[in-house]
């Protein structure tokens, strides 16, 4: 399972749900942003196509959660569905991994093995924890990689899952910060933002925007001129 390094800290940080099939996914995305996004069904193989929600992730800020097809699908669509799923997985700052009601085998494991070493943030994730016996091999890989136990179904442990993947977007932008000691408290700082006609209708790009927040976050003042302002 390959995956990627993390993107500049002013992307939209990226959460990716990971699992084999009916472990319970599309209904821990429901859960987790409290909306009916994804269809919840019994049958395998429910989740076809990637399905995206973007989300206020407190305290981190906005994150895109994915909702993803499951690693075991079969047949010639369940192999492009696993090859969405592994795009999906690369681009991933976040990998949840979704266990479900038949527990952990080797391979999943492995995998989570893998991704650990390799320095990849993710969250083993015990689903059907109101209904399943916690066994002792899969409370020693919760407990050796960090993991969680939680119930889609009654919202066990959603709260601990959601502390844990904001605790791990806001470390995404450590040692990232365009302004870092640059700015002190109650400085003001002048950005110059320019308006042309190469600049998109109705917003201000990404840096810009990412350059006024870190200087909020450093308790400063902020004025924000064009460029034909300061000429």
């Amino acid at each position: 399972m390959t995956t990627h390094t993390q993107p500049h800290s002013g992307m939209r940080p990226v959460n990716a749900i990971i699992g084999k099939r009916n472990a319970g996914k599309s209904s821990l995305l429901n859960k987790l942003v409290e909306q009916e996004v994804s269809i919840v069904s019994a049958k395998l193989g429910t989740t076809t196509d990637a399905v995206m929600k973007s989300y206020e992730l407190i305290p981190a800020g906005p994150v895109s959660i994915y909702d993803t097809a499951g690693l075991d699908d079969e047949g010639n669509l369940g192999a492009l569905r696993v090859k969405a799923t592994q795009k999906i997985i690369e681009r991933a700052d976040v990998i949840v991994y979704v266990i479900g009601e038949d527990g952990l085998d080797g391979n999943i494991e492995e995998e989570i093995r893998a991704m650990h070493l390799k320095g990849v943030k993710v969250v083993p994730v015990a689903n059907f924890a109101d209904t399943r016996q916690k066994d002792k091999y899969l409370s020693a890989v919760l407990q050796l990689y960090q993991g969680v136990a939680v119930s889609a179904k009654t919202g066990e442990g959603i709260d601990i899952l959601k502390a844990k993947l904001a605790s791990m977007v806001l470390s995404l932008a450590q040692g990232q910060e365009m302004l870092a000691n640059l700015v002190k408290p109650k400085d003001t700082v002048v950005l110059v933002a320019p308006i042309d006609s190469e600049a998109p209708k109705g917003r201000i790009i990404m840096p810009q925007v990412q350059a006024l927040r870190e200087v909020l976050d450093h308790h400063a003042i902020a004025v924000v001129t064009d460029r034909k302002s300061v000429v």
